[in-house]
C-alpha cells in the first residue's frame, strides 16, 4: 500500500507542476550592453491615417522554462526614452507558460506605463497612446475589435518589486478581455513608456512548464483509488 501511495504522490506532484523555486536569472536584454530596444511598434498608427513606417519590436526569441518545475526568469533591463516607447517581443514555447512578470523601476516621475499584446508586432504606436487632441492616452480605452491588445497598466511605487502580469491583463479598459495569468504558448509584444523624465526599469519574465488541465488531476485520483483497492483485495 505504501508503494502505491508513494507512486500516486509522485505522479500527482508531477501533474500539479508546483513551482517552489526560481532558477538563476538569465539576462535576456540589457540596453546598456545590447543597445536600445525598438521604438517602433510595427503596428498601425490609429491616431493618424497613415500606417506606421517599417519596423517591429525587438525580437528577443523563445524563453525556456526552468528545469524540475522551477520558474526560469528572463530579465529585460532598459531606460525609457521621452517621446518614444520601448517595444519588444518574447515567445513562449509549446507546453510552457508565462507565469509572472516581476517589475522594478527607479527615476522618472514614480510611474510608467506598460502594455502587452499578442503576436510579434504591437497594435498601436507611441503616438496612439499619447495623441488624442491634447488629453491623455485614456482616450484609447476603446481599442477597436480585432486589435491584438491584451491589456496595459500604469505601474508605480505600489507595484514596484511585485508580479505585475495580472495588473497588465486586468486593465479592464482594453477590450474587457478579463484575462488572467498564466499566458500559454505564443508570441507576446510589450511596450514600456514614460512621458516624463526617463525611468530605469527591470522586467523579469518567469517561465515554467505548463500546469496540466484539471482532468489530469481526476485521472491521478482515479489511479490512486484503483491502486488502493487492488492492495486491499490482495490482502
Amino acid at each position: 500500500m505504501r508503494f502505491f501511495l508513494l507512486a500516486s504522490t509522485l505522479i500527482l506532484s508531477a501533474c500539479l507542476g508546483k513551482v517552489s523555486t526560481h532558477a538563476a536569472v538569465i539576462v535576456l536584454h540589457d540596453e546598456s550592453v545590447d543597445g536600445d530596444l525598438s521604438d517602433n511598434s510595427g503596428g498601425t498608427n490609429l491616431a493618424f491615417p497613415d500606417p506606421m513606417p517599417g519596423g517591429i519590436p525587438t525580437q528577443l526569441g523563445m524563453l525556456a522554462p526552468g528545469s524540475g518545475g522551477a520558474i526560469q526568469q528572463h530579465r529585460v533591463t532598459g531606460t525609457t526614452d521621452t517621446g518614444a516607447g520601448d517595444f519588444f517581443t518574447i515567445e513562449i514555447g509549446s507546453g510552457n507558460q508565462l507565469r509572472e512578470i516581476l517589475f522594478s523601476f527607479s527615476g522618472g516621475d514614480n510611474a510608467l506605463f506598460a502594455a502587452i499584446s499578442s503576436g510579434d508586432i504591437f497594435a498601436n504606436s507611441y503616438d496612439d497612446l499619447n495623441w488624442d487632441g491634447g488629453a491623455s492616452f485614456a482616450t484609447f480605452t476603446g481599442v477597436p475589435a480585432g486589435s491584438n491588445w491584451l491589456g496595459g497598466a500604469v505601474l508605480n511605487l505600489s507595484t514596484n518589486g511585485t508580479d505585475v502580469l495580472d495588473n497588465l491583463l486586468g486593465f479592464a479598459d482594453f477590450n474587457n478581455l478579463n484575462l488572467d495569468a498564466p499566458l500559454n504558448e505564443g508570441k507576446y509584444s510589450f511596450l514600456v513608456q514614460q512621458t516624463g523624465p526617463a525611468s530605469s526599469y527591470t522586467l523579469d519574465f518567469g517561465v515554467a512548464t505548463a500546469i496540466p488541465e484539471p482532468s489530469a488531476f481526476v485521472l491521478v485520483g482515479m489511479l490512486t483509488l484503483s491502486f488502493a483497492g487492488a492492495s486491499r483485495r490482495r490482502r
